[in-house]
């Protein structure tokens, strides 16, 4: 058993990104154990022990972390084969087993791999948090029928439980069942799935229905349930409560690529080498109350009976929210160095961050400040409206400074609706940049030789805000060499070439590059980046890359320099409050006193306010009390006095 405990502190972007993070517990079940198939029975199972925080701790988020590599001495396994995580025993004051399933992942093609190769995936279980505290026992389960003689897999599973308030309180959570399931006519189905009826609990504000399914088998005439989408319909109290498509469709987009297998044929909710996403289905509800939930499948004709669905459920029963307004800044998707987001870094564009709202009220305004530790924060205002724990992904504008040799990138929701949120422990998150896009010169030459499908090629570069400098639609003929200039100004850009176009009609399957063994019939393609005066190559792509190859790259260098200490207001106009930026400063000149004057524009004195002692990075006045209008900002600090323009409205 071993047991780690990590406090993570947040390193300061800057002092203005300052935020105290919750502690977090990083407790190892399974360290660099080797998993093998028992081609006798078709699964082995390895059970491990840790130690969770203790009962009565809460958790505002948790998640797991599984790497994989190849087993020391032994070739990657070969298969797509399913593998479970189980909680199982509970010991302390607890005492029980459950044999719950918590995660679901599907292997990788990985025979051709060296022992260079690792990845890592991250599960979120957020959900099950609750039940994990002193000793818990996990089951990590692996199927298959492959030899195990040369060949296997080195696996790792982590636990990172964040302790604090969650968006709510977990009161309940039940299985309602595990199980494969036999897919054919609605007879079959039902009969195997059928409805559950339940009583929620005294405290229940929210019942929320999580599925993990996947399709397996071939059967004829569709494939099934492999390779069929087939719609999931949730029948809740009778009524149709939603329907959706038992399918990803992402597969090609996969950051393990590429793989031995048939790695990029989409399927029914998995892709292998790739974590299996949760379906959540939450609904408002009165505690106490009487329900029902039945989950249907599309039928479909089988002829040989041999599709099946892998499937969990459970019902969970939230309490009331927390906090009324609660934004949590959820992850960094780019510029990251998480080999999970590899398909879109190395990255300079537009920052790409996941938010949630964890509060009851809508969110319509989120003040970020973002950037890398020691320049000028950038500060965005986002609008829109993020319903009650919704997620999505937000692109922050452009323009922060990147200096020479950046580490890390930090942002922060400093307001929420025009003010501080309600819980400030979620509100920043700093990600590792890694490696720095190339720099290539202002002009050079795209060459691509298209394979026998170039109807479903297509490529565009982005500037660093988005928008699209250069575009190529068409690719007119099979095997022929193409050669495109490109000319740019200093900047950062995205290459995104794209393999989603029109098929060739003689092999209906676009998504698969510009050459894939299992796609003979469309040939080899060739894709570089040359220099314009002598053809020598200046970046290489390789051919098997599924949906899409993208390149961030510089021209020239638009990095930015440190910023010298200067003093900036936000927003304006404002409602209620005014943010005086004071972050460029450093934190001897943030000692003294600062004066807070505002005048009309008939020059007289409407607010004066003094501030003595250290300074905040990020000092707030209230102007609330004044009318809407135009004003000056005066602030006079260390002797000196800069003066702003301000409107409240």
């Amino acid at each position: 058993m071993i047991r780690t405990l990590t406090i993570l502190l947040s390193s300061l972007l800057c002092s203005s990104l300052l935020a105290k993070p919750g502690d977090t517990t990083r407790i190892t079940t399974h360290n660099k154990v080797v998993i093998k198939t028992n081609p006798a029975v078709g699964n082995t199972k390895y059970y491990g022990w840790g130690v969770f925080p203790k009962a009565g701790t809460k958790y505002q988020k948790a998640y797991a972390e599984l790497t994989f590599k190849c087993a020391p001495g032994l070739r990657c396994g070969e298969w797509d084969y399913l593998n479970y995580i189980y909680l199982c025993n509970r010991r302390g004051s607890i005492n029980d087993s459950l044999g719950w399933e918590i995660m679901r992942f599907i292997t990788p093609y990985g025979f051709y791999w060296d022992q260079n190769w690792n990845h890592t995936w991250v599960f979120d279980i957020t959900d099950f948090a609750h039940l994990l505290h002193d000793s818990i026992q996990i089951m990590y389960q692996h199927t298959g029928y492959e030899g195990n003689a040369d060949r296997g897999w080195q696996i790792s599973l982590s636990f990172n439980m964040v302790e604090g308030t969650p968006w709510r309180d977990v009161k309940n959570i039940t299985r309602f069942y595990t199980k494969s399931v036999g897919y054919g006519n609605d007879t079959m189905f039902d009969k195997n799935v059928p409805e559950v009826n339940f009583t929620l609990g005294a405290e229940t504000d929210l019942m929320r229905f999580k599925v993990l399914q996947t399709g397996h088998g071939m059967d004829k005439p569709e494939n099934c349930a492999e390779f069929c989408p087939k719609r999931r319909r949730m029948i809740v109290d009778g009524a149709l409560a939603d329907e959706k498509w038992v399918w990803r469709a992402d597969c090609g987009e996969n950051p393990v690529f590429p793989q031995a297998g048939t790695w990029l044929y989409d399927r029914t909710d998995w892709c292998p080498g790739a974590e299996v996403r949760e379906y959540n289905l939450d609904i408002a509800c009165t505690p106490g109350t009487k329900h029902s939930m039945d989950l249907d499948m599309e039928s479909y004709s089988t002829t040989s009976g041999g599709a099946n669905y892998m499937i969990s459920s459970y019902l969970v029963e939230y309490g009331k929210p927390n906090f009324q307004t609660d934004v949590s800044i959820e992850d960094i998707i780019a510029p990251s160095d998480q080999i999970r987001y590899k398909r879109v870094n190395p990255y300079c564009g537009q920052p790409q961050i996941v938010v949630r709202n964890n509060g009851a009220q809508p969110i319509e305004a989120i003040d970020f400040l973002y950037g890398t530790p020691g320049l000028k924060n950038k500060h965005h205002r986002w609008t829109g409206n993020l319903k009650s724990g919704q997620l999505d992904t937000i692109h922050l504008p452009t323009g922060y400074e990147l200096g020479d040799n950046p580490k890390k990138f930090g942002v922060k929701a400093v307001w929420v609706n025009y003010q501080p949120d309600d819980y400030q422990l979620n509100n920043y998150t700093e990600s590792n940049i890694g490696a720095l896009p190339p720099t290539l010169p202002n002009q050079f030459l795209i060459y691509c030789r298209t394979n026998n499908a170039p109807s479903e090629n297509s490529f565009e570069i982005r500037d660093a805000d988005g928008k699209t400098v250069k575009r190529r639609t068409v690719y007119p003929k099979a095997a022929t060499m193409y050669f495109d200039t490109i000319t740019l100004p200093e900047g950062c850009y995205t290459f995104d070439f794209q393999d989603t176009g029109r098929p060739n009609p003689a092999y209906q399957l676009n998504k698969d590059g510009l050459e894939w063994w299992a796609n003979t019939a469309d040939g080899a393609g060739i894709l570089q980046f040359r220099n314009l005066t002598n053809t020598a190559i200046l970046q290489r792509f390789g051919s098997d890359f599924g949906s899409s190859i993208r390149l961030a790259f510089r021209v020239g260098n638009p990095s930015a320099t440190p910023t010298t200490e200067q003093l900036s207001v936000w927003p304006i106009p404002a409602n209620d409050a005014l943010m005086i930026d004071l972050s460029t400063f450093s934190p001897d000149k943030l000692k003294g006193q600062v004066n807070f004057t505002i005048y009309d524009m008939r020059g007289r004195l409407v607010l004066d306010k003094q501030k003595s002692g250290t300074l905040q990075p990020l000092e707030t006045l209230y102007i609330r009390d004044l009318a809407d209008g135009t004003y000056v900002l005066k602030v006079t600090l260390n002797g000196t006095t800069t003066s702003h323009r301000i409107v409240k409205q």
